[in-house]
């Protein structure tokens, strides 16, 4: 026996501009999307992209700080029936493992003032009709999940709001999920699931909610972002195949799913200013090569084999010297990788929707270029760092937190900001002409706005004067320092 909703109870979900903060973070931020009667929509996004946070707001479990989550057209807190309305399955681990089933489902029944005969209806319905009886904490995974949706149908509900619902099902059990969904949604139900296994998801959704950094990136029907005939998971392997090389992976993701569907609008592909808004945010993750520079030569304190080295060839300099080199090839490589990698994947996005390029290869080229120079120089500037700190945990936090905290900081301190354009963010944000953070700054905080930055020769220059300043203090630093 499955439950039946009809079109006449039928009830949309509606998510209206939603924010929520805790403390200095922004869990969401203004999403909006809705899920409609007869359909499923999947809500998908990376890990601590807000996804929780958005389906515990749609739930009474959180209160949003703006905006509204409504079921029907009712917040979850005033429907009459709550139960009767929606099911959810938020987490698996909500019943005590000392109950039986049956006494859990019976719980629930009894807050809802719903008749004991329908914990053996939901129970037949999820295939755990034989272990009703059984002490919960004998379940396995798969069967955990099965009495969670269980107790989400005790109402015999309109809607269900699903998290992870396949997590330690069996093939069968998910095969079984799959086509419960598509029933309940063909008879008028809806249905929101979030999950991170793709190919299932693809094989149960109609409509597709994509949110990022808490803010919807996409909504819409699954066919018009899985182009050509694709499926959700090779859409997102467009846009993913080069993360492994850091550095494409999200201006592949906006170039596929096209940047006027981002929120807000961002230039499209067919512009010289998208292509270059898309490729700047390879040059947020050269923190990457610094991070490898810093960690390299720490990795030789902590092992202590730079002692081993500097015994077998005592001339140091020499030796800090070649590995210098070595270490600004190797983040030339990088960068070299990351940004035709970046290019890549933003030229296949506009070839996939049929766009030409905004801007020539010839244009193209010199900017992919400055940014392998930029790798190149952060990769001796975290060689730098490492020299100095020695200790491996205490460099990569001074790292992290120049490159992802510090510079940001003073990028938004009024007056102190002056200084900005001589960081080696701001100087390579001149050096690659991106500065599109600096004037997303101005727009929204004018009062905070760094000052305009330097000419592209500027930014080289004050780069190359880092690159300097760290290669004197590698040297110096291992021929000053006794080795411990």
């Amino acid at each position: 026996m499955n439950p039946a909703p009809t079109d006449a109870k039928a009830v949309r979900i509606e998510v209206r501009g939603i924010s929520k903060r805790f403390g200095d973070v922004t869990a969401v931020d203004d999403i909006t999307f809705r899920a409609e009667p007869g359909r499923v929509t999947g809500f998908l996004g990376p890990n601590g992209a807000g996804k929780s946070t958005t389906l515990r707001i749609l739930l009474g479990l959180t209160r949003p700080d703006s905006g509204d989550a409504l079921l029907g057209g009712i917040r979850y807190r005033d429907l009459p029936r709550p139960a009767h309305t929606v099911g959810a399955v938020l987490d698996i681990a909500g019943a005590h493992p000392a109950m039986t089933a049956r006494a859990h489902l019976g719980v629930s029944a009894a807050l809802a003032g719903i008749r004991d005969h329908r914990i053996d209806e939901v129970a037949e319905i999820t295939g755990i009709a034989g272990f009703l009886d059984r002490r919960i904490r004998g379940f396995s995974t798969g069967m955990r999940q099965r009495l969670a949706i269980a107790n989400a149908l005790i109402g015999d509900p309109q809607v269900l709001v699903l998290d992870e619902p396949s997590n330690g099902l069996d093939p069968a059990g998910i095969a079984w999920l799959r086509s419960f969904l598509r029933d309940f949604a063909s008879r008028g139900g809806t249905v929101l699931l979030s999950s991170h296994v793709l190919s299932e998801l693809e094989q149960c959704i109609d409509e597709l909610a994509l949110i990022d950094r808490g803010r919807i990136a996409w909504a819409g029907p699954l066919a018009d972002f899985v182009a050509d005939g694709g499926t959700l998971e090779d859409a997102f392997l467009r846009a993913i195949v080069t993360a492994a090389l850091c550095g494409g992976a999200l201006p592949g993701l906006l170039a596929v799913i096209g940047p006027e569907n981002a929120n807000p609008p961002l230039p499209g592909l067919d512009t010289a200013a998208g292509v270059e808004m898309l490729l700047s945010l390879t040059s947020v993750l050269l923190f990457i090569p610094a991070l490898i520079g810093t960690v390299a030569v720490t990795s030789e304190y902590r092992h202590r084999t730079i002692g081993t080295t500097f015994l077998l060839a005592p001339r140091r300099v020499g030796v800090v010297l070649a590995k210098l080199a070595v270490y600004a090839l190797l983040g030339l490589s990088y960068g070299i990788i990351a940004s035709t990698s970046a290019a890549a994947a933003v030229a296949g996005g506009a070839a996939l929707r049929g766009e030409t390029l905004g801007m020539p290869w010839s244009d193209l080229a010199p900017l992919l270029v400055r940014l392998a120079l930029a790798a190149a120089i952060y990769m001796i500037i975290g060689v730098a760092i490492g020299a100095l700190a020695r200790h491996q945990l205490i460099a990569i936090g001074v790292t992290l937190g120049y490159f992802y905290v510090i510079e940001y900081v003073l990028m938004l301190i009024p007056g102190v900001n002056r200084i900005y354009p001589y960081l080696p963010g701001g100087a390579t944000s001149a050096l690659t002409d991106f500065t599109f953070l600096r004037d997303a700054l101005s727009a929204e905080l004018p009062a905070a706005a760094p000052p305009a930055g330097l000419s592209a020769l500027g930014g080289g220059l004050v780069l190359l004067a880092y690159a300097a300043a760290a290669i004197v203090l590698a040297v110096v630093v291992p021929l000053r320092r006794d080795l411990r």
